[in-house]
């Protein structure tokens, strides 16, 4: 192979890695962005679970002990309910998100050799706050194993 061929080939290569490194870049600025909402909406919703728990749980003790009517009681604490498993189910969701493009976004900034904002101590912080979640019951089992994969994954190639 003659050398003006070769030169081809490298330049082709070089000019490839510089659109993969772009590409990274615009796909990650475009997950901080997006991200920002979604944490946002991750602490509506803890805050909405840990309030219509502690609602709920007072809710059915008045309604044992005979201080609000049962009937009502009932059915606001099935209508509560609902609402508790529709967010939960919404904040599973989202933290399912955040832990897919978090992944995704640190494999292509480590792949193209750009600094990786999220350090060993950071992750290990993000874990025990996924078990606190999980201890508090704000997220299920499923979840928390699936997220906490994934952040193990993200922490072995910090290191």
């Amino acid at each position: 192979m003659e050398a003006g061929r070769l030169e081809e080939i490298f330049e082709k290569v070089n000019q490839l890695w510089e659109e993969y490194r772009k590409a990274a870049l615009e796909a990650i600025s475009e997950w901080e962005k997006a991200r920002i909402p979604i944490t946002e909406r991750v602490n509506v919703l803890k805050t909405l679970i840990t309030t219509y728990t502690k609602e709920l749980e007072e809710l059915r003790v008045k309604a044992e002990l005979g201080l609000v009517d049962a009937e009502k009681a009932n059915e606001k604490i099935a209508r509560m309910s609902s609402e508790l498993e529709e967010y939960k189910a919404e904040l599973d969701s989202l933290l399912g998100i955040l832990e897919k493009f978090e992944r995704l976004a640190f494999i292509h900034l480590k792949r193209a050799g750009l600094p990786v904002p999220t350090s060993a101590a950071e992750l290990k912080q993000r874990i025990m706050q996924l078990e606190e979640l999980y201890k508090e019951g704000l997220i299920d089992e499923e979840t928390y194993k699936r997220i906490k994969e994934g952040l193990e994954a993200q922490l072995a190639l910090a290191d």
